[in-house]
């Protein structure tokens, strides 16, 4: 690790959380929604919602927030006219003056109410930006604010109640199957799988599950010398010879919202960011480290959502169709029965890797509005007790994320370059479909 770029990562989050405690902006009104996102991450770990959960929700929130910024604008291209299950939005039906900040605050404050159960976190927030823009706002230039954030809002709303997610709550519990090969849960909880129904959430931009294929897992077989029991003895022979270096990444990359923790016979949860909140923590210090402006700074937050979002989609689909057995549960069976990974495996079936996936969809976003040579300091994970990593661009960095999954024992190392293809190839969809200027 160089010595500036640590010095360089440290100031930044010195700063911007500075600006928080005595709310000011930081550099430029960019730093307005750096704070609405963060009081998002609070709220999400809180609350200790599911990483594909989590996605579903920092994307609705930063579609509301780019859109708040342009609404009743027509020269600036609408966001939620181009995505998928969204009604039609018309600049004519908004008043024009409007403080688009004022906006943008309410807006996101009116759709992180209907997602969050912590909402007090993202709500005194609101109020203070909302409390610090008033004085210097016209007061019917503000009431006209207010009411266009409503108004946006109603259109967010109805696509919330719509995109299936209260649906997913009332299906029956998933039943794993005992056939030979496929998932089952996994110590130390043995718990439920997690979102069985996930892929019948409403995606964004995609146009159908087929449009992106991956190479699935290799046939079942308990054989000595087949592909699958090298794959599982691949992971086997990594875990038991890990690096100081390798553990450090594995933990960096964990995300694991609800991390199991024991002490003798106690058994508690501890919170921690979820992979998209992660990756939203680096585009926050992409977004420092450019300066970017407010309106761009909206337009990276929303891409990189959406993207997130729809790989969880996409993850989804792959991972209950494919139901792989996890390696945790092969090499108990047929390698060495005493054998655990480093991390806690997650409770749903292995193949892609979602954190793979995700992580190349957002590194694919964020190489676009930079460059794929943008070196940066990730200090995410600090206050959840990992040292500051150097990348020397996006795409090392969710490469970096994919192999943590493997070296970690949850998953095939096939599962995790596959996720990081889907991944990547989903992020140049969005790129392609989606244009704003």
């Amino acid at each position: 690790m160089q010595a500036k770029p640590i010095i360089l990562a440290l100031f930044i989050c010195f700063i911007s959380w500075s600006a928080i405690a005595q709310n000011k902006f930081t550099g430029n009104d960019a730093g307005i929604l750096h704070q609405l996102n963060q009081s998002l991450t609070q709220s999400i770990v809180f609350d200790g919602f599911s990483p594909p959960v989590a996605s579903r929700i920092y994307a609705y929130c930063n579609v509301a927030a780019y859109e708040s910024l342009r609404v009743g604008d027509a020269s600036k291209t609408s966001l939620v006219n181009q995505l998928n299950f969204f009604e039609k939005l018309d600049d004519r039906e908004f008043e024009k003056g409007l403080d688009h900040r004022v906006v943008m605050i309410e807006c996101f404050r009116l759709t992180a109410k209907n997602l969050v159960y912590r909402f007090f976190f993202v709500d005194s927030t609101c109020q203070q930006l909302l409390k610090a823009l008033k004085p210097e706002t016209d007061a019917k230039v503000y009431t006209r604010s207010i009411g266009a954030a409503e108004k946006l809002h109603a259109l967010i709303e109805k696509r919330i109640i719509g995109d299936n997610y209260s649906r997913t709550r009332d299906m029956p519990k998933y039943t794993p199957s005992e056939k030979e090969g496929h998932w089952q849960p996994t110590s130390p909880t043995y718990g439920d799988a997690l979102e069985p129904y996930w892929q019948t959430i409403k995606p964004w931009t995609l146009d159908s599950f087929l449009q992106f294929k991956i190479t699935g897992p290799p046939a079942f077989s308990a054989e000595k010398g087949s592909a699958f029991y090298n794959g599982a003895k691949d992971v086997y022979d990594a875990v038991n010879k890990l690096t100081a270096e390798q553990k450090e990444l594995c933990v960096f990359w964990d995300c694991n919202p609800q991390k199991t923790n024991f002490k003798g016979h106690l058994m508690y949860k501890t919170r921690q960011l979820t992979p998209a909140g992660h990756w939203m923590g680096i585009t926050r210090y992409a977004c420092l480290q450019k300066e970017t402006d407010l309106l761009t700074t909206a337009k990276i937050y929303a891409l990189v959502t959406i993207a997130m979002a729809d790989g969880f989609i996409l993850a989804w689909t792959e991972k209950f169709k494919n139901d792989n057995i996890r390696p945790e549960s092969y090499i108990q069976k047929y390698i060495d029965g005493n054998w655990r990974p480093l991390l806690e495996t997650p409770l749903f079936p292995e193949h892609p890797s979602a954190h793979s996936t995700i992580s190349g969809a957002a590194g694919a976003v964020l190489d676009k509005f930079f460059d794929d040579n943008t070196s940066f300091m990730d200090s995410t994970e600090i206050e959840f007790g990992s040292k500051p990593r150097f990348f020397h661009s996006f795409s090392e960095a969710a490469s970096e994320a994919a192999i943590s999954r493997f070296y970690a024992g949850i998953h095939y190392k096939v599962a995790c370059d596959q996720g990081l293809i889907l991944g990547r190839e989903l992020g140049q969809n969005v790129l392609e479909r989606i244009k704003l200027n």
